[in-house]
């Protein structure tokens, strides 16, 4: 996009008039610009049912949730925190460092497998720890490196029904699968914009039989079968509302607030992704601190939350899918949203 600066350049009334009138469209439009079918998406607001902080040990920069039947559990700076469902502060898991059961600086994603096994992504030490109940490490797998196997800049773990772990790498642009014991299997995707390939991955989530991956840096999700197959992208979330959106920009001749926000309507950074049991999937839009969701492979409904959100992360279903937790990450905190309140607004008909 060109931009021109002109020097002192009075504005008419009803240029302003037009400028904020257009400025008003975006805003309305901002949640569902991620959507090819805006007319039938559904825009409503939630309150939390509970607010989780830590005032005995504090949150720093939260990433990631995940829970037990017992526990909720949160990734922080060289720490896990643990809390139970009512929102206690119960204990925490590691310090900074590089042994066993240290984090060298951000913990990254959390999974539980089917043993009740707790698995951290450790960034900056290039690994996965994995703690038993008792809060001991049992293994590690990962190192620093280019190779099958290793690890550049590690992100997002998932775990599938058979205890297979998936990690996604920022840097590497791919996801790697370990067998339960976290030998390498196989990698899925590559670096790239095509079909198949992925920029700076993160989040996963996997329904019936399909892995769903939160390719961020080509704003969209991917899907592949577990074994790496690519089958197709969600709907391009950085779509324009509309050709009259683009044509807009030129009734404004120098860089403006709206030039700005028209920019971001072109992304859409996708971070934490979630099925509920009814087979919809969740998807946090951080650039426009909402949680939209995704059935049949169109995005039917996007809400705000009240307290709202900034630049919030993860995103986990309680095991009875009757809770979603959120890490609020701009805020240091959890929110728990009841999921029968958000299905009156989607399930109305």
């Amino acid at each position: 996009m060109n931009i021109f600066r002109l020097a002192k350049q009075q504005t008419s009334p009803f240029r302003q008039e037009k400028r904020s009138l257009v400025l008003g469209i975006l805003a309305l439009s901002f949640l569902v610009s991620a959507c090819s079918k805006t007319d039938e998406v559904m825009l409503f607001e939630i309150k939390a049912s509970k607010i989780i902080t830590s005032t005995e040990n504090p949150f720093i920069n939260i990433d990631s949730v995940a829970l037990s039947e017992q526990y909720l559990y949160v990734s922080d700076i060289h720490q896990i925190k643990v809390f139970d469902l009512q929102g206690r502060y119960i204990k925490s898991l590691g310090k900074q460092g590089q042994t066993e059961g240290q984090f060298a600086a951000e913990v990254i994603g959390l999974a539980l497998n089917s043993r009740k096994e707790l698995l951290a992504v450790d960034m900056q030490n290039q690994r996965v720890q994995v703690f038993d109940e008792q809060d001991n490490v049992i293994r590690t797998f990962g190192t620093q490196g280019e190779h099958d196997g290793q690890f550049i800049e590690p992100q997002g773990i998932m775990v599938d029904q058979f205890d297979l772990i998936y990690v996604s790498d920022k840097a590497r642009s791919d996801v790697q699968v370990f067998s339960p014991q976290g030998e390498y299997l196989y990698r899925i995707g590559h670096k790239g914009s095509g079909d198949s390939g992925l920029l700076e991955p993160e989040s996963m989530a996997m329904h019936n039989e399909k892995l769903y991956i939160a390719d961020e840096g080509n704003h969209r999700i991917q899907v592949f079968t577990p074994r790496g197959v690519y089958l197709q992208s969600l709907p391009g979330f950085g779509t324009l509302v509309s050709k009259q959106m683009e044509s807009s920009m030129d009734d404004i001749p120098y860089q403006t607030e709206f030039d700005k926000l028209y920019a971001r309507t072109r992304k859409g950074d996708i971070e934490g992704i979630a099925f509920d049991n009814k087979g919809r999937l969740y998807f946090i839009d951080e650039d426009r601190n909402a949680v939209k969701i995704i059935k049949n492979d169109t995005v039917i409904a996007a809400f705000t939350l009240q307290p709202g959100i900034k630049s919030a992360d993860g995103i986990a279903f309680s095991k009875d899918f009757s809770q979603l937790y959120i890490a609020d990450q701009g805020n240091e905190r959890i929110l728990v949203l009841s999921v029968s309140e958000i299905n009156k607004h989607i399930e109305k008909d």
